[in-house]
């Protein structure tokens, strides 16, 4: 949690008070929810863009109004080769509540990976991840150009 709350410019109090609140999650406003990715620097190597999500923030925010669901989780995975996870952090029920909601659901995942090549090997990152309600038709893609 303490790597979590650094990383997205919290305390370590903040987060704390976000998991325990409620298992529902606590609704933010879109700018709150710029302002804590804004923080997440994921450093990636693959298809992922860190400034991205903030753009889809503001999009979700014109289509769908101002607020956010946010939630936050923590796991435990393998990282292959080339830095995939080839095993996701929310669960199917998770995905499904996320899009049964009427805002869209930002949730801040803090991961400790092991290496598939290395097991002993152990790094924690955190990063966004929007969950995008059934009333808007449409699906972000994040890809390299």
């Amino acid at each position: 949690i303490e790597m979590c709350a650094k990383a997205c410019g919290l305390t370590t109090s903040d987060v704390k008070k976000i998991v325990s609140k409620s298992k529902n999650g606590v609704t933010i406003t879109a700018d709150n929810a710029i302002q804590i990715v804004s923080h997440i620097k994921t450093k990636s190597k693959t298809s992922w863009h860190d400034k991205t999500i903030a753009d889809v923030i503001r999009k979700l925010a014109q289509r769908l109004g101002n607020n956010f669901l946010l939630r936050f989780r923590e796991a435990n995975r393998t990282v292959q080769t080339g830095g995939f996870l080839p095993q996701g952090t929310i669960s199917g029920t998770e995905q499904t509540a996320g899009r049964a909601e009427a805002m869209p659901t930002l949730w801040i995942m803090s991961v400790t990976g092991s290496y598939d090549y290395d097991p002993n090997s152990k790094e924690i990152f955190v990063f966004p991840t929007i969950i995008v309600p059934n009333g808007l038709p449409k699906v972000f893609v994040f890809s390299k150009k």
